[in-house]
């Protein structure tokens, strides 16, 4: 998405979910340019009350995979 776009879905000033919440715009920009770089997200305590959660896109990704092997280990120990 064009950074213009972007900008004028993301408000200046952001709500705090918890206190690990980004609310300052240009590290959230910073952030989504690394989860498209990356091609997941990983979030620890920014949304809600959960130590960690895990999202990727629906598109084929070089990470897809080793992320959800990943994460089936790490929720069998």
């Amino acid at each position: 998405m064009p950074l213009p776009t972007q900008l004028a879905l993301i408000p200046d000033k952001l709500n705090a979910f918890t206190d690990r919440t980004i609310i300052n715009r240009d590290q959230l920009l910073r952030e989504l340019g690394n989860i498209r770089q990356n091609g997941y997200c990983v979030s620890l305590g920014e949304v809600g009350e959960r130590p960690a959660d895990v999202g990727t896109g629906i598109a084929p990704h070089p990470w897809r995979r080793r992320l959800a092997a990943r994460t089936e280990r790490q929720a069998v120990t």
